[in-house]
């Protein structure tokens, strides 16, 4: 069911409404994704590097912006239909179970979560890719197989790649090594 309402707001959204948000840190991303498309050699000094690498993939795929947006829009799906899969896997309590996963479908749904996945913005892959992150994490609590922590360590990397905010998940990550 989130599947489906995830997928149905957002064809709507795009056939309705093919209008994206372009804010002013966009520029910044987006001429060195270009540069990247001329084969220059981009400058990461103002930017971390991720989303202009991302956006040059999605633009070298497709050369269309609108494929950008639903890129970001379907990793979004995809890390809250994984957090959904996870709660309902592992904790259980079936009618708590299906109220979160209701909570989810709205989160992910709501209309802040979807400007910024039709935007040039790194908020909607760093918040998709920190839920992600999170829920391997927990997965990786739950089995404790290696490959479970080598994708949470991919992702972790991916999120402190797109902002150097996301430092703050080495030291969780490295509390769950320890334990």
């Amino acid at each position: 069911i989130y599947l489906l309402i995830s997928i149905i707001i957002r064809l709507i959204i795009l056939s309705e409404y093919p209008i994206f948000s372009i804010q002013p840190d966009s520029y910044s991303y987006f001429t060195e994704a270009n540069k990247m498309l001329k084969s220059e050699l981009p400058q990461f000094d103002t930017r971390s590097p991720f989303l202009p690498i991302f956006i040059y993939l999605c633009l070298k795929l497709k050369t269309s912006i609108s494929f950008l947006f639903f890129v970001q829009s379907t990793i979004t799906v995809l890390s809250g239909l994984f957090l959904s899969f996870f709660i309902g896997a592992y904790l259980g309590k079936k009618l708590l179970s299906i109220f979160v996963i209701f909570l989810i479908t709205l989160y992910i749904n709501s209309p802040v979560v979807i400007n910024h996945d039709f935007s040039l913005l790194s908020e909607s892959l760093y918040t998709s890719l920190l839920i992600l992150s999170f829920t391997l994490m927990g997965i990786s609590i739950f089995n404790l197989k290696k490959i479970n922590m080598l994708f949470t360590s991919f992702f972790f990397a991916f999120v402190v790649l797109i902002k150097p905010a996301g430092d703050f998940i080495i030291v969780m990550y490295l509390f769950l090594i320890i334990i």
